[in-house]
């Protein structure tokens, strides 16, 4: 009984966390990426705002609405993305188009637009937690070294944004964060920053990455009301690299 009521060490709380969230079959999040990228004397900022929701997660009922908005250089492009019924829907800046989707592929298009508010315990070289009222905040650095694909996935969940980056070579000099899980235990924030050189066409840049994902309210009811989808146009999805 004495070894039931020990302290679950930090690694413990972060992996039951992990779990209990994987286990929902809704959820409603946000995440905000912002990133600065210097090359000599030029310095380009970028960020890309994300408000998701999504029900039936992994199953052939599932709906998926998010409401995107990617900044480059003080412009903001709106884009809005829905799936339901094993289609694709996008509206960007009007454009509406839609082709047919299998869930797996959606299910992964959907890690990499989560991946932010997710990482691997094996990726975590320190780890130590603290109480904060009802709630418990993780604060970790991680391993560069093991951080590449992290760094990647994330990337390309930012589509054109970073077209073609997550194929890039990175050097990542530092990552670290904290992470909330509450008194239910699951996890309700991520905060990470990333400080990397990437080279890509023969161009090295130093790039810092920050990034700030939110699960509100984990475990209760999400509802997701989708508009109507009439005039969208639909397109072979090969001719969007799917």
């Amino acid at each position: 009984s004495m070894a039931g009521c020990a302290k679950k060490s930090p690694r413990d709380l972060y992996a039951e966390a992990v779990k209990k969230n994987s286990e929902l079959s809704g959820m409603d999040m946000t995440s905000d990426v912002q990133m600065t990228m210097k090359v000599e004397e030029q310095s380009l900022d970028m960020a890309m705002k994300m408000d998701i929701k999504m029900v039936d997660i992994n199953t052939d009922k599932m709906k998926y609405q998010a409401k995107a908005t990617t900044n480059v250089m003080g412009q903001d492009i709106p884009m809005d993305i829905i799936y339901t019924d094993g289609y694709y829907y996008m509206d960007m800046m009007g454009q509406k188009l839609k082709y047919p989707m299998d869930l797996d592929k959606m299910m992964e298009q959907i890690r990499q637009t989560t991946e932010a508010s997710n990482m691997e315990l094996d990726y975590m070289k320190e780890i130590t937690a603290e109480k904060d009222g009802d709630n418990t905040i993780l604060t970790f650095t991680a391993d560069p070294e093991k951080m590449d694909s992290y760094v990647k996935d994330v990337m390309g969940g930012m589509g054109d944004m970073v077209d073609g980056m997550e194929n890039a070579e990175m050097v990542i000099h530092s990552a670290d964060g904290s992470i909330t899980v509450n008194k239910q235990g699951y996890y309700t924030n991520m905060k990470m920053n990333i400080d990397m050189e990437v080279t890509a066409e023969g161009q090295t840049m130093a790039m810092v990455m920050k990034m700030d994902a939110n699960i509100n309210q984990p475990g209760q009811a999400v509802e997701v009301t989708l508009p109507e989808l009439d005039g969208y146009t639909e397109i072979d999805p090969a001719s969007v690299g799917m």
